[in-house]
């Protein structure tokens, strides 16, 4: 199979983006840049960014356009990125699309990930993350050994402040009010191609996805 360039996966939070990428860059040796985990890392490391970013993600909104663009500029500027990229959660909005377009010198394959709001719910809602090496698990499909501590390094699991029901209805809100003209813009210039992620699992997502980016680099 032809390495693609460049790749952006939208979907809704929870729905799988994350895995998927993970799989893609192990696949194709790409870039994997998840705009969610480098704006933590901000936070973490407290910087005056990361301070701004860390009162908006507690209320369960996302960043603007010009603290999201920010943190992904320092990013694509390291030399691996030239190889190709697989965007995690960038763009999220029509001005960060356009502003993407500028920035790749080959048109992207666009997959978006469809899943109903039943099953996201339960996806995010039983997620559990261990608090210093970062794996996650889920209470129903995938739990630690004991279900309460970390398998790797004991460490006890919590939840994340925005896994919770009424932080989870305002994203998916605010999510569809972003995501809508983010579609017609890629359906527009025929790039996207949507996955359906409902009862299907990891690998067979996975494969669903290979077969998009095999058909499009015919």
């Amino acid at each position: 199979m032809k390495k693609p360039t460049n790749i952006i996966l939208l979907g809704p939070p929870g729905c799988g983006k994350g895995t998927q990428a993970k799989l893609l860059q192990k696949k194709f040796n790409l870039v994997h840049i998840s705009t969610g985990d480098l704006l933590r890392q901000e936070v973490a490391d407290k910087t005056e960014l990361g301070l701004r970013i860390k009162s908006i993600m507690d209320q369960g909104l996302f960043p603007t356009n010009e603290e999201v663009t920010e943190v992904l500029e320092n990013r694509m500027q390291k030399p691996d990125c030239a190889h190709g990229i697989i965007f995690d959660g960038y763009p999220r909005t029509l001005p960060q699309a356009e502003y993407l377009q500028t920035k790749l010198t080959s048109k992207p394959i666009v997959i978006l990930v469809k899943i109903s709001d039943e099953i996201l719910s339960e996806r995010i809602l039983l997620r559990r993350s261990c608090p210093k090496c970062g794996s996650i698990y889920h209470l129903k499909y995938s739990p630690s050994k004991d279900g309460y501590t970390c398998d790797k390094d004991g460490e006890e699991l919590i939840q994340r402040k925005d896994d919770t029901a009424q932080v989870l209805k305002q994203r998916l809100e605010m999510y569809d009010t972003l995501t809508s003209p983010l579609v017609d813009f890629y359906k527009r210039h025929s790039l996207l191609h949507e996955v359906v992620a409902d009862h299907f699992t990891i690998d067979e997502i996975f494969a669903k996805i290979l077969e998009i980016i095999e058909r499009t680099h015919q």
